[in-house]
């Protein structure tokens, strides 16, 4: 989207835009979206003048409102470019601007260069003053591991609702944003009527509602790498203008602190509990940790535990935060699994989070293993060693998802590579016994399996499905690729149908879904086909992206509970590889591993 205008006299994408934005008088959220989004870019454009290479939200206080003043000068200085290049069509989305950022010196100049009152402006455009947020509400995970805030926003034309997903792992921070055309009402009675949303709603007071999603917006401005969404930082400056305009002095999400008494008393009970009866002394001894890190790193209740934290603790924090013995550490995952049961059983949660936790809990347990029996440790820790059988062109030439997993898994220099080829091909296709039965047959072209999906997501899904079978054959020139990606998309979409309510671009999504389908092939090998590379920059390009495809790739893999854990993309499904993929993996397989 260009961000300011074209050396011509009539920027045509910019009107054809606005009067896009503002074709229906009485919908008011195309010209916001758009006001915001192209405000936000300018923004950008201006810290990149300067010359600051830190993100916008990661800048000092003071470069920040430094950035600010500028950019808001540049805003004025465009809208002026703007609407005489485009003769007063601009005005619309000029207007916007006026009321949505809270500095009176711009606000008059941009009203000083209005034309004069002879064209049609949705009647509501001429009264932005008076938007203003009205109610809110928030729904929040029985597991307290996410939130979405919704607020009313009314116009002059309809009212519209805005809506702040949060996630509440360790500190709360905004994760996503968007506004949508559907009233609060309408949006609160399709959560309360969907049998699939397990969700507790509560009535916000409004200036709680802005103390909520101001401190999950200061905490996301700490994250690295910062948030980025299909409607996020796009959104960001419609977010602040009704942040803004909501009353100030309310609470926003109370973290508890927990004594070690009180965590202690909890380890107690769940001891005398018949969840802890079978579990050793050492095993035991894990429950305390296990509810400290909840508590303090994870949604802040010990008696709640969903999937997403069993997943994070196996693979990440519970082997960073804790040092003890192997035979000490192996034992947590017995105590995690009782705990589990105990904890969620007494806060009463509904048992299919359980499940999930458990799933998690099976899923990752042999990772979580082998990071503590054999530890991390890097290829150049060991690359100079005389036991290293690869010199550093034939470790180069290694599948990229093996490089990981030398660079991440091992525990020292290993006499030869046989056993890491035989584990990494086992991980690979998902188990020794798929491994030996591994067969080059091609996949069938089969069509989108929607079974089991809620009718809802099924027709958001639509449109994608014959852009994959195209993308397939066009930059992959492989039809298998198509299978894969439609049952990738099937099993993310029956585990977790939510991502696909949530707003995104198409391709985008498509990105992600062909990242994690040639990631899992080792496709992106820069070959050559149908006269294009086969590398992820230039899937980027294929399909129009801007954005890395991997961070919202990495969300569909944790749905799967597959995270890449920087290891690549494995999937552990035969059913999920091309027969040329499999064909390389047998040729491996009988050249070092014959006996998998």
């Amino acid at each position: 989207m260009a961000t300011q205008p074209p050396d011509g006299p009539v920027d045509f994408d910019l009107i054809r835009m606005i009067a896009e934005a503002t074709a229906d008088d009485s919908d008011p959220v195309p010209l916001l979206d758009l006001a915001s989004t192209l405000a936000a870019a300018l923004i950008r454009d201006t810290a990149e003048k300067r010359g600051d290479t830190d993100h916008y939200p990661l800048m000092s206080p003071q470069t920040r409102a430094e950035v600010q003043r500028e950019g808001l000068v540049a805003l004025q200085s465009i809208a002026a470019q703007m609407l005489e290049s485009t003769d007063g069509a601009a005005e619309p989305l000029v207007r916007v601007w006026a009321a949505m950022f809270d500095d009176e010196l711009f606000r008059r100049r941009l009203l000083r260069d209005l034309p004069p009152r002879n064209r049609h402006v949705p009647d509501w455009v001429r009264r932005a003053d008076e938007i203003r947020p009205r109610r809110a509400a928030t729904i929040v995970s029985p597991v307290l591991i996410e939130e979405t805030v919704f607020v009313e926003i009314t116009t002059a034309a309809r009212s519209c609702t805005l809506a702040v997903a949060i996630e509440r792992s360790g500190r709360p921070f905004l994760e996503d944003a968007f506004i949508t055309p559907e009233s609060f009402d309408s949006v609160m009675a399709g959560i309360v009527s969907n049998p699939e949303l397990d969700v507790d709603r509560i009535e916000l007071d409004p200036a709680d509602a802005r103390a909520r999603i101001t401190d999950a917006l200061e905490m996301s401005d700490h994250i690295v790498p910062p948030v980025e969404t299909d409607s996020w930082p796009g959104i960001r400056a419609f977010t602040e203008w009704m942040i803004r305009l909501l009353p100030a002095g309310g609470t926003g999400i109370e973290l508890r602190e927990w004594t070690p008494e009180e965590l202690e008393y909890l380890a107690s009970e769940f001891h005398a509990s018949p969840w802890a009866a079978g579990l050793t002394v050492t095993e035991r001894d894990h429950a305390l940790r296990l509810f400290e890190l909840q508590a303090n790193y994870g949604n802040n209740d010990p008696l709640r535990w969903s999937g997403t934290f069993v997943d994070f603790l196996l693979h990440d924090l519970y082997p960073r935060k804790v040092m003890a013995p192997d035979d000490y550490m192996l034992a947590m995952p017995a105590a995690l699994a009782a705990l589990v049961q105990y904890a969620n059983e007494r806060s009463g949660v509904d048992p299919s989070f359980t499940r999930n936790a458990l799933d998690a809990l099976e899923a990752g347990s042999a990772a979580y293993v082998r990071r503590i029996t054999e530890g991390p440790i890097g290829y150049s820790e060991y690359l100079d060693s005389p036991e290293f059988p690869l010199t550093e062109e034939e470790y180069q030439a290694l599948p990229a998802t093996l490089r990981a997993l030398i660079d991440d898994d091992l525990a020292g220099p290993p006499p030869d590579l046989d056993p890491v080829w035989g584990r990494f091909l086992s991980d690979y296709v998902g188990g020794p016994e798929n491994l030996a039965s591994l067969d080059t047959v091609p996949l069938p072209l089969e069509d989108f399996d929607p079974s089991g999906l809620p009718d809802d997501v099924v027709d958001r899904l639509q449109p994608l499905l014959p852009q994959i079978r195209t993308i397939a054959v066009d930059f992959f020139a492989d039809a298998e690729i198509a299978t894969i990606t439609y049952r990738i998309l099937a099993e993310v979409a029956r585990r977790d149908p939510a991502i696909f309510r949530r707003r995104f671009a198409d391709a985008n999504m498509l990105a992600a879904l062909f990242w994690i389908a040639g990631s899992n092939n080792d496709a992106f090998d820069f070959s050559e086909r149908n006269g294009v590379e086969r590398s992820v920059k230039n899937l980027q390009a294929h399909l129009g992206v801007k954005t890395a495809p991997n961070q919202r790739g990495n969300t569909l893999l944790r749905a799967l509970g597959r995270p890449s854990e920087g290891m690549g993309v494995i999937l552990g499904d035969p059913g999920l590889l091309t027969s040329e993929r499999r064909a390389r993996l047998i040729a491996i397989r009988e050249a070092v591993a014959p006996d998998s």
